[in-house]
């Protein structure tokens, strides 16, 4: 095996070990009002913050629907699947 051949490999077994050992990824984004919002990634975990005068709705399943005026929406697995609604 020729040196290119071997650094080659080298750099996938890093990059591979990486990704595949690394942490997660979270998502955070905010409105004008001030609420923070956050998804983690691969796990989905959901967290966000209210201002005051927020109205919080919940699910038959106990898991948070809305915040202010951001819907959340579940996949089939119970994950966040994604928003919808006003942030403003």
């Amino acid at each position: 095996m020729n040196e290119k051949m071997k650094n080659l490999l080298i750099i996938l077994f890093v990059a591979f070990s990486t990704v595949a050992f690394g942490q997660g990824m979270k998502i955070k984004w905010d409105d004008q009002a001030g609420r923070e919002f956050s998804i983690a990634a691969p796990t989905g975990d959901f967290s966000y913050g209210m201002i005051a005068g927020d109205n919080i709705s919940y699910d038959y399943n106990g898991r948070v629907n809305k915040v202010g005026g951001l819907y959340v929406k579940y996949n089939y697995n119970g994950r966040i699947s994604g928003t919808s609604g006003s942030v403003n």
